[in-house]
């Protein structure tokens, strides 16, 4: 994914893809039936020269070999029923560390006006600039070889922890000196008796 901004450059751009989910209706009552989400993938990326580009991974490896989204892993094990829409959102945020009324003011020299239907804030009155793009991408289809189980898989991430490894053996001979290496007093064992 690439895009074209007027921001400074090395401003950072936090770039996410979100698909949509509504609960089908064999949910509980006590569910809400308000559509949710899932966040695909999200990464940061500075601009340079008025572009930025980036690559987001929407699809993960199912344990079976299966390429799903994200939800679709957990769908089960949550006891989740959900139909996805067809569309996936892809949104680039830019919430500055800096108040965003500076960088409109430096924008505002080079003739430029930050649209206003862009500009949210947050609950505690933070400002940020949002756009948003939304694209017709599928769900995934399609296998390949399923991947290794790996350590954060077992026993609920903590990997096999609970196995005691053996001591590895002792490559190292050691060699009783033959002649005392100390000038410390004789300890009274050492005496003759």
């Amino acid at each position: 994914m690439e895009g074209k901004t007027n921001l400074p450059d090395k401003s950072r751009i936090t770039v996410a893809a979100v698909r949509y989910l509504r609960p089908t209706n064999e949910l509980s009552p006590s569910l809400s039936s308000e559509p949710t989400y899932s966040i695909l993938d999200y990464k940061d990326v500075k601009v340079n020269k008025g572009q930025w580009e980036i690559q987001l991974n929407l699809w993960k490896i199912a344990p079976n070999g299966q390429f799903q989204e994200s939800w679709q892993l957990d769908e089960a094990k949550l006891g989740l029923s959900l139909d996805p829409v067809n569309e996936v959102t892809f949104l680039a945020t830019f919430a500055p560390t800096d108040p965003l009324a500076g960088i409109e003011q430096q924008l505002k020299k080079q003739g430029i006006k930050v649209e206003s239907n862009l500009v949210y804030n947050t609950p505690d009155g933070q400002r940020y600039i949002q756009a948003s793009q939304i694209l017709p991408i599928p769900l995934p289809t399609g296998q390949t070889t399923p991947p290794q189980q790996r350590p954060e898989d077992i026993n609920g991430g903590w990997g096999p922890r609970y196995l005691l490894l053996p001591e590895p053996p002792n490559i190292n001979r050691l060699k009783q000196p033959s002649e005392r290496r100390t000038d410390a007093p004789l300890s009274p064992s050492e005496f003759l008796q």
